[in-house]
C-alpha cells in the first residue's frame, strides 16, 4: 500500500519540482525585467530632460536665426502696387529714379544707391491679379530710414494713377506675428484711433503688458516726461513702465493726481489705481482715470520739481528720463512716429 502511494507521489513531487524551478526562473526574469524597467525609467527621465533642454535650445536658436534673418533684411524695402513691366529691363535704374519721383526730388539731391532689385515672387503666377511687389536692397541704411520717414509724411504715394505702399522687409516668422495683430488694428481703425505697434522684436502673438508697476501706452502720439523746471524734452512714443527717478515715483504721482503732474488729454494707464484720500483726481487729469485704464490716448507732458535730501533749496533740472522708446517705422499704416532715448 505504501509502495503504491509512493509510486503515485513521485510524479507529483517531480511536477512540483519543475513548477518550483519554473517559478524561480520566472522570479529571476521578473527581477531582471524590473531592473530593466527601472533603467528605462531613468533613461526616459534623462531623455525628457534632454528633450526639454533641446526644445529650449531650439527655440533660442530659432529666435536667433529669425533675428539674423531680419538683420540681413535691414537694408531692404518692399514696394507694393507698381504695375507689372513698368520697370522695363533696368529695374535698379527704374527704382532709383522712382524713389525721388514719389518722395520729392529735393529730398534726394543724388539718386539713392540700390545694390539689388527684383520682383517677388520672381515667377509671376497666372492667377495673380495684383502686381508683384518689388524688393530692393539699398546700400545705405540711412536711405531706408529717410524713405520710410518721407513715405509716412506724405501719407499717400501714387505712380501712374496707382497707389504705392512702401514697407520694410521682414522674415516669414515676423510677418506671421505681425499679422496676428491685424484684428486689433482693424478695430482701432473702426474707432478712428491712431495706434502704435512695436513688433520687432516681439515675443508674443498678443498684446502683453507687464503686471509689475504701472505702465502707460501711448498709441501713435507723443509724450514727454521731464524732471525739473526747464523746458528741454524729447518726444516719446511707446510704453513707460515703473518710472522711479531719485526716489520719485512719477507714474504713481500721476495716478494720484499730484499737482506737479500735468496731463494734457488722456493716457492709457495700466495697473491698479491706489484707493484712498491720495487718489483724488486733479483738474489736469482726465476723470476717466479713476478706472483701471483709459481707452483714448493723446499727449502727456509731465513736469515735477524735486529737492535734494541733503539740501533745503529746490533745484530745477532738465533731466530727461524717457527711455525704452521704439518707433513703429515698420508699421504698414506708415503713421508718423519719432523715437527718443535717455539723455
Amino acid at each position: 500500500m505504501l509502495t503504491h502511494i509512493d509510486s503515485k507521489m513521485d510524479p507529483i513531487q517531480s511536477s512540483l519540482s519543475r513548477i518550483h524551478n519554473s517559478l524561480s526562473s520566472l522570479g529571476d526574469q521578473v527581477n531582471l525585467l524590473e531592473q530593466r524597467v527601472g533603467a528605462n525609467e531613468d533613461n526616459v527621465h534623462e531623455c525628457v530632460a534632454r528633450v526639454k533642454q533641446l526644445e529650449k535650445d531650439n527655440s533660442f536658436l530659432m529666435s536667433k536665426v529669425d533675428d539674423l534673418e531680419n538683420r540681413s533684411r535691414r537694408f531692404n524695402l518692399r514696394f507694393v502696387g507698381i504695375q507689372e513691366s513698368a520697370e522695363g529691363s533696368d529695374i535698379i535704374g527704374f527704382m532709383s529714379r522712382l524713389i525721388p519721383q514719389l518722395l520729392g526730388p529735393d529730398a534726394f539731391p543724388t539718386l539713392p544707391i540700390i545694390e539689388r532689385a527684383h520682383r517677388s515672387p520672381t515667377a509671376r503666377q497666372n492667377s495673380r491679379a495684383s502686381p508683384r511687389a518689388i524688393m530692393i536692397e539699398l546700400l545705405k541704411f540711412q536711405d531706408k530710414v529717410k524713405i520710410l520717414r518721407l513715405a509716412r509724411e506724405k501719407k499717400s504715394l501714387d505712380y501712374n494713377g496707382k497707389h504705392i505702399s512702401i514697407y520694410p522687409d521682414f522674415s516669414p516668422e515676423l510677418t506671421r506675428r505681425r499679422r496676428s495683430f491685424d484684428p486689433v488694428k482693424r478695430k482701432l481703425r473702426e474707432l478712428n484711433m491712431k495706434y502704435f505697434l512695436v513688433l520687432f522684436p516681439v515675443k508674443h502673438s498678443h498684446i502683453w503688458m507687464s503686471p509689475l508697476g504701472r505702465q502707460l501706452t501711448i498709441f501713435n502720439t507723443q509724450a514727454t516726461v521731464s524732471i525739473g523746471g526747464s523746458d528741454r524734452s524729447r518726444p516719446f512714443q511707446g510704453q513707460m513702465s515703473g518710472f522711479h527717478y531719485n526716489g520719485i515715483k512719477v507714474l504713481n504721482m500721476a495716478s494720484e493726481g499730484n499737482a506737479n503732474i500735468k496731463i494734457n488729454g488722456s493716457v492709457r494707464l495700466v495697473g491698479d489705481v491706489p484707493s484712498g484720500p491720495g487718489s483724488a483726481r486733479s483738474t489736469a487729469m482726465s476723470p476717466e482715470m479713476s478706472t483701471t485704464f483709459i481707452e483714448t490716448t493723446t499727449m502727456m507732458s509731465t513736469t515735477t520739481t524735486r529737492k535734494h535730501r541733503s539740501s533745503s533749496t529746490v533745484q530745477h533740472t532738465a533731466d530727461d528720463i524717457v527711455s525704452s522708446a521704439e518707433c513703429s517705422s515698420d508699421d504698414e499704416d506708415l503713421e508718423e512716429c519719432e523715437t527718443s532715448h535717455a539723455a
